[in-house]
């Protein structure tokens, strides 16, 4: 099984992959003269979830610009971020998922872009999570997660090696920012836990 976790270009595309066939719970989108991406449908007998956490996709704050740019300066305001607050959604979310299919099935959280940092750090949190995919992760850790602290203890390449013994499959297209992770990986023998796919 899979858990997708989706920002809000993701969910667009979900959307439009999902509304005719799911009309209620995604809305009607008329994609005939619609050239953008979709996602692809699940195999016959695979089994997929997802979760748009708080502030993304259908979970938006409807608010204008300006108090879109003061939101998240009000959850620091209170000792926390908007990202911390995505990561509990979405281990909430993987809580569900575990007692619905068991606790023996292999669950693999999967996220794009910004959704990757957050199922990443969901699924550090989560031990019976079984795999990660992680498409365009950004080593940089100024493009996000926004958790207090964590610049000073932890960067994205070690954040993924925490991640080991479980597999870690990387979709990136700056391989070099992953040697490290890497040489870790291979201390754990063959098959090495991170697969690192280059885009």
């Amino acid at each position: 099984m899979k858990l997708h976790v989706l920002d809000d270009v993701a969910w667009q595309e979900w959307r439009r992959t999902y509304s005719e066939h799911f009309p209620s719970a995604f809305g009607r989108v008329d994609t005939s003269t619609d050239d953008a991406p979709k996602v692809a449908l699940p195999q016959p007998g695979e089994i997929v979830a997802a979760i748009a956490p708080r502030g993304w996709g259908p979970n938006a704050w409807l608010a204008d610009e300006r108090t879109q740019t003061h939101l998240p300066r009000r959850f620091v305001l209170v000792g926390t971020t908007v990202d911390e607050g995505r990561i509990w959604d979405v281990l909430r979310a993987v809580a569900a998922v575990r007692e619905t299919i068991g606790r023996d099935a292999r669950l693999t959280i999967s996220g794009r872009g910004p959704a990757a940092a957050i199922a990443l750090y969901s699924g550090l949190f989560a031990s019976d999570v079984s795999d990660f995919e992680l498409i365009d992760l950004a080593a940089d850790p100024h493009q996000g997660p926004v958790l207090i602290g964590i610049q000073q203890v932890l960067a994205m390449p070690e954040a993924v090696a925490l991640a080991f013994p479980r597999v870690v499959e990387l979709h990136s297209g700056e391989p070099a920012a992953w040697d490290w992770p890497r040489e870790v990986a291979q201390l754990y023998g063959e098959p090495a836990p991170l697969r690192l796919a280059r885009e």
